[in-house]
């Protein structure tokens, strides 16, 4: 399998940063072996957790830095969970608006109150990016609670170079934090780049949730407003110069491995000249891979983090 994927690579890397990197640096399943990835976790105990999460990459580097649409300090909010902290203050009142009826509610508010508040460095990614000499992001995935369009816009110099091609990005269609990222914002503001929506992978829902009275249960309507991930990838078709066969091969792959194999076949075989019978080929192997991958995802949260280095063994039994 690897074989085939550094053919159309050669001897280049996919270069992955995971900013929010809590739980591990996002798996790109079979494309793992060929990416250089940085993950970002500003908390301390997050990112002690976020080191042991590395081996899956043949390269990788954790940081504890934060991103932000500046570089300097910024207030931090560490939640009661560590999945919701965040650069912005929780707005319970905005959410309780929205979920104030469903059982879950009260720990959903508990989860996100602010237990403290500190004052941490923050950094732009365009300013990472030259600190740590990354010329391009091939994936870049946001989840920071909020702040998304707010990094995005301290990376105008990497975007307006065409320098991040595919974005993974946490978007909110309800206020959960004051001053937080909606989706049409951050939409609006990808479109205006040259950048093509590719699609929202909303959130699981939770809350077909019940509320006991004396006239008996109530069955919230199920939605899917709390938000989701919306993919984008730099559009081809706006972007002629930066149409290089390795950035095409590269997005194309990429696609490929996310399951969104229609749009990765028009860029590989329109932009790329690649013949549609091999992409098919290449195709199957994420196919057959994604099974793995669900596999690995549900082992992955039931192990312990010191049998996680046995899982990259464990995998050479899927394999032929």
């Amino acid at each position: 399998m690897h074989q085939n994927l550094a053919d159309l690579l050669g001897d280049q890397k996919l270069t992955l940063v995971d900013a929010g990197a809590r739980n591990g640096i996002f798996s790109l399943d079979l494309l793992d072996p060929f990416v250089n990835a940085y993950g970002l976790e500003p908390n301390e105990e997050e990112y002690q957790l976020l080191k042991q999460s590395g081996i899956r990459f043949n390269n990788a580097r954790f940081y504890k830095d934060a991103l932000a649409g500046m570089t300097g300090m910024a207030g931090f909010y560490y939640a009661k969970h560590p999945s919701y902290h965040s650069l912005l203050e929780p707005d319970p009142e905005n959410y309780r608006k929205y979920t104030g009826m469903m059982k879950d509610h009260s720990e959903w508010i508990s989860n996100i109150s602010t237990v403290r508040k500190s004052s941490i460095p923050v950094i732009t990614l365009d300013d990472f990016c030259d600190r740590e000499k990354i010329h391009q992001i091939d994936f870049l995935k946001l989840d920071t609670q909020g702040n998304e369009l707010d990094i995005l816009k301290g990376a105008q110099s990497l975007i307006n170079k065409g320098r991040i091609r595919m974005i993974y990005t946490e978007v909110a269609f309800i206020t959960v934090y004051k001053g937080q990222t909606h989706f049409s914002e951050l939409d609006n503001f990808l479109r205006s780049k040259g950048y093509l929506f590719v699609d929202c992978r909303f959130n699981s829902v939770r809350n077909e949730a019940q509320y006991t009275s004396t006239g008996g249960r109530l069955y919230e309507q199920p939605r899917v407003s709390s938000g989701g991930d919306a993919i984008y990838i730099k559009d081809f078709s706006e972007s002629a110069e930066d149409n290089t066969h390795l950035n095409i091969v590269k997005t194309g792959l990429l696609l490929a491995n996310l399951q969104y194999f229609s749009l990765a076949n028009h860029i590989l075989t329109s932009y790329g000249g690649i013949d549609a019978g091999h992409c098919k080929k290449i195709f199957l192997l994420f196919n057959r891979s994604s099974s793995f991958h669900r596999l690995k995802k549900m082992i992955k949260m039931t192990c312990p983090p010191f049998l996680l280095p046995y899982l990259g063994g464990f995998r050479k039994l899927f394999q032929s």
